[in-house]
């Protein structure tokens, strides 16, 4: 008896052994298979974008291809210095909650959007190129993102850089990048924001004005779009909303062209933008939906002498249970739009909806500054 039980605490040690071994295989390939999975994920993504994002020589830029200290989160005392900063409104403690995590948390940020270890350097641009409009517009938004001045010039930087680039600016360029420069350093930050801009799989369009510029044809076009589709999915609701507030170009713009910062919660905003990163204009439009959904009781019930509380809902104050949550991304994600033609549906848009408004308000304009015009004739009537 004795020897059998000497056998079996032998194979029980030789059992376990084994499987120590293995799990310590497990755990140092891990980060392995992790840069693996990084990099599959962003050739996925590289193969429907332009060549010039993809460099077979380089690797998909991380938090870890930039020195930490060179982002916002990584300058001592950001957090005390900016913690009531315009752009850290609905962070809840959730930076501090998170500290370094957040930097694995936004790692994939830029792999998925093709941004390599070496993106462009951001350069100065010289006063008096983007023209007194813009540069007054970037000195404003710049206050309201950031408190202190440097972290202010670091930021207006950047946005010069892209307004130059783009040959347009937008407020919502200043949040975004703003989010972005957390935890990026500024090449890459305005790297991500340059293809959000230009991809057709994002933001990028050809139409005259794109969702970052004054006039933000684009999004005027994909909220007469998601007005279809609404109207399509839920006529009740279509209805009610467009008596009351109209169509989504009133007040979806948080939705599309800011990407939800300031409107949701720092601990649902970085899934949601993980979210668009990975389906890029698609999950605008999933989302959305799925708030339709979430949402429809509460709007519906609100009477249309309530429409600043309509509003409300909108912007997503003061839900209580029906607050926006992680659920909701669920329900996005099981929203179906592969059978939707988003090409003709945004034509159709912009044909019958978006190109007639603007022809209206250029006739007004022109009308206007006709009725300001004095003929010399009326000015010797009036001596």
């Amino acid at each position: 008896v004795e020897g059998q039980i000497r056998e079996v605490q032998s194979l029980v040690n030789e059992f376990r052994q084994s499987v120590q071994q293995q799990l310590e295989q497990m755990r140092m390939s891990t980060e392995e298979q992790i840069k693996q999975v990084m990099q599959l994920m962003t050739h996925m993504g590289a193969a429907q974008s332009p060549a010039k994002h993809m460099d077979p020589a380089q690797s998909p830029a991380s938090s870890a291809c930039c020195d930490r200290s060179t982002t916002f989160l990584g300058q001592k005392g950001f957090m005390d210095d900016e913690k009531d900063a315009p752009l850290l409104n609905m962070n809840k403690g959730f930076l501090e909650r998170k500290g370094d995590n957040m930097y694995e948390s936004t790692a994939t940020w830029a792999g998925l959007l093709g941004v390599w270890k070496t993106p462009e350097p951001v350069e100065d641009i010289p006063a008096g190129t983007l023209g007194v409009e813009i540069e007054r517009i970037i000195e404003k938004d710049i206050e309201r993102t950031f408190l202190q001045p440097k972290n202010r010039s670091k930021l207006q930087r950047v946005l010069r850089f892209l307004a130059k680039k783009f040959g347009a600016y937008a407020q919502a360029m200043s949040y975004v990048c703003g989010f972005f420069m957390l935890t990026h350093d500024d090449a890459a930050a305005a790297a991500m924001m340059t293809i959000l801009n230009a991809e057709a799989k994002y933001l990028g369009t050809d139409l005259p004005a794109g969702y970052w510029s004054t006039e933000a044809v684009a999004f005027a076009v994909d909220a007469q779009a998601l007005s279809s589709l609404l109207e399509e999915r839920d006529p009740a609701l279509y209805v009610d909303l467009s008596t009351k507030v109209g169509s989504p170009q009133v007040y979806a713009q948080k939705w599309f062209t800011v990407l939800c910062i300031q409107s949701l919660p720092f601990e649902v905003l970085v899934p949601y933008i993980q979210h668009f990163l990975t389906e890029g204009y698609l999950w605008l439009f999933k989302f959305s939906l799925a708030v339709y959904d979430h949402l429809k009781e509460e709007l519906m019930r609100t009477g249309a002498d309530k429409v600043d509380r309509v509003f409300q809902i909108l912007r997503f104050e003061e839900l209580g249970p029906k607050a926006i949550t992680t659920d909701v991304f669920a329900s996005a994600r099981a929203i179906d739009l592969s059978a939707v033609d988003f090409k003709t549906l945004r034509q159709k848009a912009y044909d019958e909806k978006v190109l007639p408004s603007m022809e209206r308000a250029a006739k007004l304009a022109a009308e206007d500054a006709e009725d300001e015009i004095t003929f010399s004739d009326e000015e010797e009537e009036d001596k």
